[in-house]
């Protein structure tokens, strides 16, 4: 199956087969429900892509294959199954941990601490209600801001422990 995706991407995408590489063939580790925006997806071998460009496309899958194509310094993402090809980059400061307990979503500046003992703060203003016990989540820096992505929701913080 993974070499028939390789084959539809290379095929859909005609400028590609001369001049790309592929620089990930794998999962999408775990549950994968799309992207909107800013979505952070983790890949099998412990890699971590962000979204690079507005998007928005909902489609549940548990652990889709995946590859990621490099082309002149750019990244793309095909997922099975889906037709759209979606510009990624790299990201390399990942922290994972979950919620120390409740989780009721974003409110602009509240305060969360994590399972592993660090203490988060939004400052971005962001309100999206969603509740959860002990959620998973991420947080990632790209350029000098550090994100928290918590049930598919981003928000933008700063570490206070």
């Amino acid at each position: 199956m993974k070499y028939i995706l390789i084959l539809l991407f290379l095929l859909t995408v005609p400028q590609f087969p001369q001049q790309a590489s592929i620089v990930f063939n794998g999962n999408i580790d775990g549950e994968f429900e799309g992207w909107e925006g800013e979505t952070i997806f983790e890949m099998s071998d412990g890699s971590f892509w962000l979204q690079a460009e507005y998007s928005y496309l909902y489609q549940y899958a548990y652990s889709p294959e995946a590859i990621i194509i490099e082309k002149d310094g750019d990244y793309f993402l095909k997922v099975e199954d889906i037709d759209e090809i979606l510009q990624v980059v790299p990201v390399e400061k990942v922290i994972k941990s979950k919620i120390d307990g409740d989780f009721e979503g974003f409110e602009g500046d509240t305060i969360y601490k994590l399972l592993n003992g660090s203490i988060w703060q939004q400052i971005d203003g962001k309100y999206k209600y969603k509740y959860s016990y002990s959620p998973r989540v991420i947080v990632y820096k790209v350029d000098k801001f550090w994100n928290m992505s918590v049930k598919g929701i981003t928000v933008k913080v700063i570490q206070l422990k």
